[in-house]
């Protein structure tokens, strides 16, 4: 009986062994269905998660891309505008130096102007030469129109009004009177003194006797003494006749007297200019042969200078010139 039992107990053991087997493996599949689920679950939403966050960078890259090309153009447009500055700069800084030049070229100018302003002035005051101070006037009017500074308007008409004023003044050509006297000097120990060319008197010889008695000693005592003396006759009795002793000191005075009147012509000085002369005149028909034409010629030469006014007017630049100068 007990082997009986024995074998009727192995089937319900092995039975019951295989059931819990199979529950085994269930629950083993089914734990690892769980896990595998739930591992599938997890890396689902991490691969889900994960694809969003790739998506996302790729979004963000191709954004970064597109703001690399927006900063690509900017940088290109920059550079653009630098280079454009660049030029700008250049050419305003040439514009600069440009402009320094002329201020300086201006200013210079300016400065020229005033020292020509000056100097004429200085001619007029103290030379009396209109004609240099109208060349010094007309070179600074060439300088304004240079400039092309409408600032300049009032000066250059004021400078050209000056100018007009000069030319309109007549004065003594001090050169060309100087000359005239140097040359009348030349010609003062050319004219005949007083005693040349006179007629000699020619009384008839009375013829003597051969007597003895006194009076025809006498007649030929007179006829010796008559061969020693020269009576010559003048047009009039009262003019003296000149030794060669005298002449040279006469000579030596109207030489005198033509520097002194070459000297108060260079000073301006009208009072010894016509005494000058004016004694000069005097001493010719005084001691000189009036009527030769060396003399005559003298004579009217000084007559013609001393009929020349060699005053000089008062002579200056406008007050108005000066003060815009």
């Amino acid at each position: 009986m007990l082997s009986e039992l024995k074998i009727v107990e192995t089937p319900v053991n092995n039975a019951t062994h295989s059931r819990f087997s199979s529950v085994l493996i269930i629950l083993i599949l089914s734990i690892t269905l769980v896990f595998i689920g739930g591992f599938w679950g997890f890396y689902h939403s991490k691969i889900q998660s994960l694809s969003q966050t790739i998506q996302r960078l790729s979004q963000q890259v191709h954004a970064n891309d597109q703001a690399n090309l927006l900063l690509t153009d900017d940088v290109d447009k920059l550079q653009k505008v630098l280079h454009d500055q660049e030029i700008t700069l250049t050419e305003q800084t040439h514009a600069l130096k440009q402009l320094t030049h002329l201020s300086q070229e201006h200013e210079w100018r300016l400065h020229q102007i005033k020292y020509l302003i000056n100097l004429a002035d200085t001619s007029l005051s103290f030379g009396h030469d209109i004609p240099e101070t109208i060349r010094l006037l007309t070179q600074a009017h060439h300088l304004i129109l240079e400039t092309h500074d409408p600032a300049l308007t009032v000066l250059d008409q004021s400078i050209e009004d000056n100018r007009k004023t000069l030319a309109g003044i007549k004065i003594p050509d001090i050169s060309l009177l100087f000359l005239k006297l140097h040359e009348l000097e030349q010609s003062i120990d050319n004219m005949p003194f007083l005693g040349a060319g006179f007629i000699e008197e020619n009384t008839p010889e009375e013829e003597i006797s051969t007597t003895n008695n006194w009076r025809d000693h006498l007649k030929k005592t007179w006829k010796q003494l008559r061969q020693l003396i020269t009576v010559k006759k003048t047009p009039n009795a009262l003019i003296p006749l000149v030794a060669q002793e005298q002449g040279e000191y006469i000579n030596q005075y109207l030489h005198m007297q033509i520097g002194q009147a070459q000297w108060a012509l260079l000073h301006h000085n009208t009072t010894i200019y016509e005494s000058s002369l004016t004694q000069a005149i005097e001493w010719i028909n005084r001691y000189y042969t009036v009527l030769n034409p060396k003399t005559q010629e003298v004579l009217m030469v000084l007559q013609e200078l001393k009929q020349e006014n060699i005053r000089i007017p008062t002579l200056q630049l406008s007050k108005k010139l000066l003060l815009m100068n």
